[in-house]
């Protein structure tokens, strides 16, 4: 019996199946870029290339024929028999109109160059529009998520496309998720219709400076800006006027930035002040960066160093065409200027090269909060390296006093977190004021009497909270010295509570928190010890063990009490040496070792062994 096997996807077809001779074995040879499997197939099925596909097949899209299938699956050999085949019927159903922009969607450069070769008017296939109202180069500059191609980009000017050619939409960003879109579109007010992508925007990704400095002498226009989509912050949204810059800077492409500059000469200062929908300049981009690496498969912290290194290089790429204070201070729309961001995020080479160019650290962005407010509100304020949080300090020296729109300054803000202690120590050095109230009458005091609220998993190791506890006291010392005279552990805020008060209610909170996680964790403990006792053949006792478990599960816990790992290899260690067997019988000097583990205070637990 015959049949048909795919080796690139292990599927096979024998000729008892429905699918013989059908669209099944059609797509298994060209899966296969079988040419020989082909030509048995044709005997067959003479007019096959001429077939059309308007009912369901998997992989296969309605009005799809044979060639656009090999075009899909990058089977060349087979694809070159098909084409000559369909060209040779006399009765040919007419071809996919968009063949031509799938194969350059794909980036199969090949498959193009014999398109356009077979072309009988190669003007008009160039010119062609395909319903996302993409010219066949814009298809292959990866628009909508293709991977695009550079090569197949080359071929398509050499053989006359126009990359003066624009995409744009009338309502619909047609991907399959308009409603999260459409939705940043109202809340932006941008009017329809809007431009989606010229050639440079969508290709600037991929494009070498050879690529860019061609489009640029064909006529692209280096500032017209396009659409760019966010996924994820926290919603899909759509931005438009991002420039090739732009998204440049988001890559983190030193030699495309360079490249943009190089080519825009006199109108470089212009193109780094140019905003997005969202008022983001080219210093935003820079800072923010694309952290979606494209290193795959190394390490993770070598990556990051990596790419905070080029996004450092484009910054000052940025400040060599751009050292206006009015460009590097430039805010977006929710005031944030490009100094706000880099120390949320934790940018301290950013932040040093943005001082260096004069960047003025005293503005504030919408919510009133100055650069060194946000950056003690960074969950990432580890990597900040002490002495750029000193160089910042410095900058700002004359107001540090300043509140946002709650009063809290910044030494507020740095006390309302155990970990954002030793920044408030820095500020105090600084000269920060420590007697000025907030909003809620609550001093930098008040606030660092509450500073273990939310506590931390790492509180329930003992040595890890009894050091956060001796921090809390010694920066509370601190905070009572600089404002001795002024105010005291007394001192009441709005709602009438002393720090003393709060000092207290949180250390109690923490407390039983800790105590309650703790407690979880030992009966989780408990059934790991039962477990290993009975593969190690005896057993601590269950009231004993319970009595330990409310005495001292507190920060203390039970890191050394029946440890599993020691428990379970008193087995391996002790079989066939006449303690502990099989069975679960042995003697005294089989329940021994199981102590070793235990510190000598808690040795009071005795042990039962099984059979005795």
């Amino acid at each position: 019996m015959a049949n048909a096997y795919c080796s690139s996807t292990g599927t096979s077809i024998t000729e008892s199946e429905p699918g013989w001779l059908g669209i099944p074995h059609l797509s298994l040879i060209i899966d296969d870029d079988n040419v020989e499997a082909l030509k048995g197939f044709l005997q067959q099925k003479p007019d096959c290339p001429g077939w059309r596909i308007y009912h369901y097949e998997p992989n296969w899209h309605s009005g799809w024929g044979p060639v656009d299938y090999a075009i899909k699956t990058g089977s060349l050999n087979v694809f070159c028999e098909l084409l000559t085949l369909e060209e040779t019927l006399t009765a040919a159903t007419p071809a996919h109109p968009y063949r031509l922009h799938e194969a350059c969607r794909l980036g199969r450069l090949d498959m193009v160059r014999h398109l356009l070769n077979r072309s009988a008017d190669v003007q008009d296939s160039l010119e062609r529009i395909d319903d996302l109202g993409a010219t066949p180069l814009l298809a292959a500059t990866g628009f909508l998520g293709y991977p695009g191609s550079e090569a197949v980009m080359q071929l398509l000017l050499d053989a006359g496309a126009n990359p003066l050619q624009d995409i744009y939409t009338a309502g619909r960003w047609r991907d399959g998720s308009d409603e999260p879109v459409e939705e940043s579109r109202r809340q932006q007010g941008i009017d329809l219709p809007f431009l989606v992508a010229n050639a440079l925007t969508a290709a600037i990704e991929f494009a070498t400076p050879a690529l860019i400095d061609r489009l640029f002498h064909a006529g692209v226009d280096l500032c017209a800006g396009g659409s760019y989509r966010i996924e994820g912050w926290p919603r899909d949204e759509i931005l438009i006027h991002v420039t090739p810059l732009h998204l440049a800077c988001s890559e983190s492409s030193v030699e495309r930035v360079r490249a943009l500059l190089r080519l825009g000469d006199s109108d470089a200062p212009r193109m780094i002040v140019q905003r997005d929908s969202m008022g983001r300049t080219a210093f935003h981009w820079a800072v923010l960066g694309n952290l979606n690496s494209p290193y795959v498969g190394q390490d993770p912290g070598k990556v990051h160093d990596r790419m905070l290194l080029q996004r450092n290089k484009c910054i000052q790429a940025l400040c060599a065409h751009g050292r206006e204070a009015a460009t590097v201070n430039a805010q977006d729309r929710d005031g944030k200027t490009a100094m706000h961001l880099a120390v949320e995020s934790c940018f301290p080479e950013a932040v040093i090269c943005l001082l260096e160019q004069n960047a003025d650290p005293n503005l504030t962005d919408s919510t009133g909060r100055t650069a060194i407010m946000a950056l003690t509100m960074s969950s990432r304020i580890a990597r900040m390296h002490k002495h750029v949080i000193d160089a910042l300090a410095k900058a700002m020296v004359n107001n540090l006093s300043a509140g946002d729109g709650h009063g809290n300054t910044a030494l507020h803000l740095a006390c309302s977190h155990y970990r954002r202690l030793w920044i408030a120590r820095l500020l105090i050095e600084h000269g920060a004021p420590c007697h000025l109230t907030n909003g809620s009458g609550e001093l930098p005091l008040h606030k660092a009497a509450a500073c273990l609220w939310p506590p931390s998993d790492s509180f329930s190791k003992f040595d890890i909270f009894r050091d956060v506890l001796r921090s809390q006291d010694q920066f509370i010392s601190l905070l009572l010295e600089r404002t001795r005279g002024v105010c005291d552990m007394d001192s009441k805020d709005a709602s009438g509570k002393t720090a003393t008060d709060i000092l207290v209610e949180t250390r109690l909170k923490v407390s039983n928190h800790v105590k309650q996680q703790e407690k979880g964790k030992a009966y989780v403990r408990l059934q790991q010890v039962d477990h290993a006792q009975i593969r190690a053949g005896f057993k601590i006792m269950p009231h004993e063990i319970q009595e330990v478990v409310e005495t001292e599960s507190g920060v203390w816990g039970l890191r050394d009490i029946g440890d599993p790992m020691a428990l379970s290899s008193v087995w391996h260690r002790f079989r066939g040496r006449g303690g502990l067997n099989r069975g679960g019988r042995g003697g005294s000097t089989g329940a021994r070792p199981a102590l070793l583990r235990i510190p000598r205070h808690r040795r009071r637990i005795s042990l039962e062994t099984y059979g005795s």
